[in-house]
C-alpha cells in the first residue's frame, strides 16, 4: 500500500524474532530502545523512527497496547497514537482498538 512501517519496541531482539518468523519485510525500520538508550514513552525513541522513516510527526501513527509507553509516548512528540486494547472488554476510546485490522477502519482505507 505504500506505507513505511517501524517497528518501535523498549525490546532487545524485535529484529531477530522477525526474522525468524519471517515477517521482516514488513517493516523498513526498527527502533528499540537499546539504540538509544532510553525506552518508550522516552521521546527520543519515537523521534528516530521518524528519522528513519524520513516523516513528520503528521504524517505517522503509532499502534500500541501500552497506553503509557505506546499511546502517550507517541502524544509527547505530537504522534497520533492508536491504543490496541487487549485485555477482557471493548475499547471505549475513538482511537481504540480490539484488533490490529481496525487500524484500516479508523484511517478510512
Amino acid at each position: 500500500m505504500g506505507t513505511q512501517v517501524a517497528m518501535v519496541s523498549n525490546g532487545v531482539n524485535q529484529e531477530r524474532t522477525s526474522l525468524l518468523l519471517g515477517i521482516e519485510r514488513y517493516f523498513d525500520s526498527f527502533v528499540g530502545s537499546i539504540h538509544v538508550g532510553h525506552a518508550k514513552p522516552d521521546p527520543e525513541i519515537f523521534q528516530m523512527a521518524l528519522s528513519n522513516l524520513g516523516i513528520g510527526p503528521e504524517d505517522a501513527i503509532m499502534v500500541g497496547d501500552n497506553w503509557k509507553a505506546d499511546i502517550l509516548g507517541a502524544r509527547g512528540v505530537e504522534v497520533r497514537g492508536i491504543h490496541l486494547v487487549r485485555s477482557a472488554g471493548h475499547p471505549s476510546a475513538p482511537d481504540a482498538i480490539e484488533y490490529l485490522h481496525g487500524v484500516f477502519n479508523i484511517l478510512n482505507i
